[in-house]
């Protein structure tokens, strides 16, 4: 299963990486493997090392290689909690299951979410009914 993380992320952890950071360290993601596009990913690349667990990391924004990680995407992970995240639109468009918080544009769309989310157990709940199903 590929997860797409597409964001950039900030010394502030305005975008809740820290949701991501108790996934990985309390959830077998054996059988998923991380797409992340975005700067500010060095801490998650090197615990996704420690803990063999798959990923490809772009440190920043390639608009021709972007447009070939998210059609093959599985899931699409969001933890932020503001506007939203304009990579959703995208992943819509390319028929990719989302993640993310229920707020901003992601309500705004008017297409559920596949998998809502607001607290970090919520987060390891739907990544544990992934593995199951």
């Amino acid at each position: 299963m590929r997860v797409g993380l597409l964001t950039n992320i900030y010394p502030n952890y305005r975008k809740r990486e820290d949701l991501i950071y108790d996934l990985v360290s309390s959830v077998n993601l054996s059988g998923f493997e991380f797409i992340i596009m975005g700067t500010g990913w060095e801490n998650l690349a090197q615990i996704l090392e420690q803990k063999k667990i798959e990923y490809t990391w772009h440190p920043r924004f390639e608009y021709e290689e972007y447009t070939k990680v998210v059609p093959q995407l599985d899931y699409f992970l969001y933890t932020g909690m503001d506007e939203g995240s304009m990579a959703f639109l995208d992943v819509l468009a390319a028929d990719v299951k989302t993640i993310v918080t229920p707020q901003g544009f992601h309500l705004d769309a008017g297409i559920p979410i596949d998998h809502p989310f607001e607290t970090a157990d919520e987060l390891k709940n739907i990544f544990q009914q992934i593995v199951i199903s």
